[in-house]
């Protein structure tokens, strides 16, 4: 006890004297305006952060980072502290419905969810009632399949023969991927030969199927087989099916696992809940008093009637106004289809469906058991008016820049490689030692004959380049000899040039695409990204001088150094034990 005296003591000499707990618990790392940042409060940091707050960056920035951080949140939570909000209207009306939430919580907890109780009785009952139901497993059979679908030649006039032609070809490759199917994985050759997308995307997985969900050709096979067995092909009237069964569920009842169980506890809470809440409502509407204004109430519910005139007077002194209930009132018959409510049904409508009347009832409950003065209460609203004030000083560092045309147009025209194209050419090209084959060659590409048959008949060195050295892909005046880009850029999209020579030799080039540079309004968008990026650091860099201005702060870079970043990923350290 004596030394439970002490420490407390000790604490509040601490606090009088202008230093914190924080600091006597370890040296500062800095000091801003008498409120300390310790060693152990950024390694916390630290943590919370993440090693990708590390990566790629020298040790010094980390920890410069870590510690502007710091101070910032310091100076914030300090200005936080002196800031009056008494005179905000949405604040006020923020923190109201704030703390009423804080409030209905707390009473749900203790009059509801607090009260339900599950045993484990109640779930193995529960499971044992509607194990024919819910928890019966039928026959069932996961299967795989590969369609191939007949082909249409359309060259073929006959139709009556074409469709043959394809019922064969389809019977062909069907018999094909099945005996592949019998060596070779089977989901790599669904994805690769069959004819229905969505199970060809998940390898011909159709799932798990009970009798009669698959088509009848094959589904009576499906059961009959084993798993792994292959069959096929089948004929329906989209193809050939090559199936293979991949497990089998006979018929039975889902095991009364702990996962099971787990389900089933969560189900009855939640229907148990939901029950004694509407009980718990229900007692409380039916206990209310209600004082109806009948001469508004009866009014049709055209005729227009002032926003805050009273409509119910719940409990002798909450109000519901005529622009909440008559909303409420009209959402309630577009919901259900129903015409336009009696006098009778509104007011019933009141105390048995209204929400705003039910929350009048439970704020009145509340202030009747003093829910709304309890100490976490207070803390609660502390707590909130305190995160509101650092949210409203921080806005002050976002800013709403819009940038004008004239600096986006600038933007574009200082960095043109943000839009240019650097390799913007795709070529294809044949290279001759001499002009008379260039030209001939040229000639034959006129009259017609195949730019890439005579690549590979007269590229000069071993088939293996010919197959690949005529495709330069695309390309950039960077890197291509004097007069090749030149000449490629003069051609259109499919066009051969003429024989053209370089220092290696004569050339045919053909043109096989071409990018366009991207337009201003076509990175338009980006630009202003850009720029919107660079004015918010501006506007936050500049938020953050001014908190700084005037601050007394003091840092320490002896403690500051030794800040070990190895210890991202070692648990916090454990908080000093105190003296008993």
């Amino acid at each position: 006890m004596k030394g439970k005296l002490f420490y407390l003591l000790f604490t509040f000499v601490l606090i009088g004297s202008g230093v914190t707990v924080e600091s006597a618990l370890g040296k500062p790392v800095a000091v801003v305006n008498k409120d300390t940042i310790t060693l152990q409060m950024l390694e916390e940091r630290l943590q919370a952060k993440g090693e990708t707050s590390i990566t790629g960056k020298a040790p010094e920035v980390v920890k410069s980072e870590l510690l502007s951080e710091a101070l910032i949140d310091r100076l914030v939570l300090q200005k936080a502290r002196a800031m009056n909000l008494s005179k905000d209207s949405v604040f006020r009306e923020n923190k109201k419905e704030h703390l009423i939430k804080f409030v209905f919580d707390k009473m749900y907890q203790k009059y509801v969810a607090d009260l339900v109780k599950v045993t484990e009785e109640d779930v193995e009952k529960y499971y044992q009632d509607n194990r024919e139901t819910l928890y019966k497993i039928q026959d069932q059979v996961r299967v795989s399949h590969i369609l191939i679908e007949p082909q249409e030649d359309s060259t073929i006039k006959d139709e009556k023969k074409r469709k043959e032609t394809a019922e064969q070809a389809a019977l062909e490759k069907a018999k094909e991927v099945k005996k592949k199917a019998e060596s070779e994985k089977f989901s790599d050759l669904a994805s690769m030969f069959s004819n229905d997308p969505p199970t060809a995307n998940r390898g011909g997985d159709m799932g798990y199927q009970k009798r009669g969900q698959m088509l009848p050709e094959f589904d009576a096979a499906a059961f009959k087989a084993k798993p792994g067995d292959i069959l096929g092909p089948i004929k329906s009237q989209y193809g050939y099916h090559i199936l293979k069964v991949t497990d089998r569920r006979y018929q039975g009842y889902l095991e009364f696992t702990d996962s099971l169980k787990a389900g089933i506890q969560e189900r009855l809470t939640f229907e148990r809940t939901n029950q004694r809440n509407q009980a718990f409502l229900d007692s409380l509407r039916n206990e209310a008093s209600y004082e109806f204004n009948d001469q508004i109430i009866d009014l049709p519910d055209s005729s227009n009637v002032a926003e805050k005139v009273w409509y119910v007077v719940v409990n002798g002194q909450d109000t519901v106004n005529a622009k909440q209930a008559r909303e409420e009132l009209l959402n309630y018959t577009v919901y259900t289809k129903a015409k336009e409510l009696s006098f009778e049904e509104k007011k019933n409508f009141l105390r048995q469906k209204s929400v705003w009347v039910q929350l009048m009832i439970l704020q009145n409950l509340a202030k009747r058991l003093g829910y709304f003065d309890l100490p976490e209460v207070k803390q609660e609203e502390n707590k909130f008016t305190l995160e509101q004030a650092q949210k409203k000083i921080r806005q002050r560092a976002m800013s709403d820049y819009t940038p004008p045309q004239q600096e986006i147009q600038r933007y574009f025209d200082t960095h043109p490689e943000m839009y240019k194209q650097d390799f913007p050419l795709h070529v294809y090209h044949i290279i001759f030692d001499d002009s008379i084959t260039a030209a001939a060659v040229g000639d034959s590409l006129l009259q017609g004959a195949d730019y890439l048959e005579m690549a590979k008949k007269y590229y000069p060195g071993t088939e293996e380049i010919k197959e690949v050295a005529y495709d330069l892909g695309y390309i950039s005046p960077f890197e291509m000899p004097e007069g090749f880009y030149q000449a490629a850029s003069q051609l259109q999209a499919g066009e051969v040039s003429p024989p053209f020579k370089t220092f290696l030799g004569y050339h045919l080039i053909k043109l096989i695409d071409r990018k366009k540079d991207q337009t201003l309004e076509e990175i338009k968008p980006q630009i202003i990204k850009i720029l919107k990026e660079e004015n918010q650091k501006k506007s936050k860099a500049q938020w953050e001088a001014n908190l700084k201005k005037g601050a007394k702060i003091k840092i320490f870079d002896d403690e500051l150094k030794k800040l070990d970043l190895s210890k991202l990923n070692s648990p916090p350290a454990a908080p000093p034990q105190k003296q008993n």
